[in-house]
């Protein structure tokens, strides 16, 4: 398994993903050697009470027993990506999805031109208070983009053309973390309606 230590350092150690449509070729030996061998990584995995998992073009990894914090962390990762998922759809548009490309001066200007994003996206720094320190809309829009890169929703390249501009991909990731946040909230609303159908 040529790709172990790099696989069980961005799944494991590092909580991430690995994704079916990244540049890199590193990134797509790892996509290809998990799909080859997911049995062998399963096992390997459920040595460290994890389970590797394929959803949206993603693997990751799931904790068998999650342990408090971790449940709490999870509940706060819903309010930063509902936020972060409901300003990426105000800025791109209804219909985006994984492949979408824009520039951070394409994403700035669309900001900088309506009258509620740009404390749409100052309101994030409640979740990102480590991640954004900035004091105006174009610092905010460069730590979003920082912080969704290291999140791997943001796949950064350069065109041979003109390598002095970076294009940033949207990947499968993105897809995951929306299916997690309306995954939620239809168990929420579902909740809701049979407490309401109870009283």
């Amino acid at each position: 398994m040529e790709y172990s230590k790099e696989i069980t350092r961005v799944l494991y150690d590092n909580c991430g993903f690995v994704a079916d449509n990244f540049f890199d070729s590193t990134k797509k030996g790892m996509f290809n050697e998990l799909n080859v061998n997911r049995d062998e990584y399963n096992k390997l995995f459920s040595h460290f009470s994890c389970e590797l998992r394929y959803e949206k073009g993603c693997y990751y990894l799931v904790r068998r027993n999650p342990t408090r914090q971790q449940v709490d962390s999870r509940l706060k990762d819903y309010f930063m990506w509902a936020e972060i998922i409901d300003l990426l759809h105000d800025v791109l548009g209804d219909k985006v999805k994984p492949g979408k490309t824009f520039t951070q001066g394409q994403f700035l200007d669309v900001v900088e031109k309506s009258l509620t994003l740009p404390r749409k996206i100052q309101s994030l720094s409640v979740f990102l208070r480590e991640n954004i320190k900035a004091t105006d809309t174009a610092e905010y829009v460069k730590g979003l983009i920082v912080f969704l890169v290291k999140k791997q929703v943001l796949d950064p390249f350069t065109w041979e053309q003109d390598d002095t501009v970076t294009i940033y991909q949207l990947t499968s990731v993105f897809d995951f973390f929306q299916e997690f946040v309306i995954g939620i909230t239809l168990r929420k609303k579902e909740e809701e309606n049979i407490i309401d159908e109870e009283n």
